[in-house]
């Protein structure tokens, strides 16, 4: 059997990209090979967030997958889900799972959590 290594690539949400509590956030993912766009169809997709101190699971991101074919899904949380969320910065994965159990680790980086001001 011949594996192929894949290591994640390194997605910091942090700044504009970071995370307000309180709030919706959404991101559209286009997964690609070295060929164009890698069909998800098969897949199963998961993605946590975790303290970088405790190493706990803080938060688990909702995965769609909107045009499997064309590699396009979106990850998003709720503003409850936000508001749950710690304040400062977090470890974050992301990894497919194909139908058959092979797991890749797709996404990695770190997140930033920051309070807002505005009122509820």
């Amino acid at each position: 059997m011949s594996c192929t290594l894949i290591s994640p690539a390194t997605l910091n949400l942090i700044g504009s990209t970071g995370i307000y509590r309180n709030s919706t956030y959404c991101l559209e993912l286009i997964f690609e090979d070295e060929g164009g766009p890698l069909d998800i169809t098969d897949y199963v997709l998961d993605a946590d967030i975790q303290d970088q101190s405790t190493l706990a699971t803080v938060g688990t991101w909702t995965l769609s997958i909107t045009d499997a074919v064309n590699g396009v899904a979106t990850m998003s949380l709720t503003p409850a889900e936000t508001l749950a969320l710690p304040l400062g910065t977090h470890n974050w994965d992301l990894s497919l799972t194909s139908s058959v159990g092979t797991r890749y680790y797709w996404l990695k980086g770190t997140v930033d959590v920051y309070e807002t001001v505005s009122r509820t």
